[in-house]
């Protein structure tokens, strides 16, 4: 089963581990009302 799993753009640790595990960028998106965009990666659990 795939899940969507977010970070924010700048928090590159989260990304490397995302990543890491299989992790596949989706996009890059703003959010209303965030104030920093957000990485949206498909994740196989």
């Amino acid at each position: 089963m795939k899940s969507i799993l977010t970070c924010d753009e700048g928090n590159i640790g989260s990304r490397k581990i995302i990543e890491a595990n299989g992790g596949m960028l989706e996009d890059i998106t703003e959010v209303e009302g965030w104030p920093a965009k957000v990485c949206r990666y498909w994740i196989q659990l």
